[in-house]
């Protein structure tokens, strides 16, 4: 607003204002919250605003979606390590791959398993009907048949 402007309302403002005495009225300025109508200009620019807003808002909730995927990953991690953890306290034992020694005794019939890193007898129990029948053959004789096998299907060539 120019100066000459700001005077002419000035002016104005004094009339009123002296008119108002004279006629007995009060007059106050307040700020009030009052219906505007946009102009054209003014609802283009809040549509790119919106736009803008909405685009980041898809950004932000595509990198939500990935770290909130991500951190469900974790956590259902988490959760099974706890759950394999509870079960093990629950049960107070777990399997472990212990390395054994099987003795079958053909004299007194028993089966016996014994742990090699303690020297503990697991199981010990007669031996099954199935059990009973020898092998004919050990690992070692096993492994010079199988060694000789080759040699043998070259001579029948």
């Amino acid at each position: 607003m120019s100066s000459k402007a700001k005077r002419e309302e000035a002016e104005r403002e004094q009339e009123a204002a002296e008119e108002a005495v004279e006629k007995n009225i009060e007059r106050e300025k307040v700020i009030q919250s009052l219906k505007c109508e946009f102009t054209s200009e003014e609802l283009l620019d809040l549509a790119d605003e919106m736009t803008q807003k909405m685009d980041t808002r898809e950004k932000k909730q595509g990198e939500f979606d990935s770290i909130k995927k991500q951190y469900n990953g974790e956590l259902s991690t988490l959760d099974e390590e706890v759950r394999v953890k509870q079960r093990l306290i629950r049960d107070k034992y777990e399997f472990r791959a212990i390395p054994c020694q099987i003795e079958r005794d053909y004299n007194t019939k028993t089966f016996t398993l014994i742990r090699l890193d303690s020297g503990e007898i697991v199981e010990q129990r007669k031996l099954r009907t199935s059990e009973l029948q020898r092998r004919m053959f050990n690992e070692a004789c096993a492994e010079a048949v199988t060694a000789e096998e080759p040699l043998a299907a070259a001579v029948n060539e």
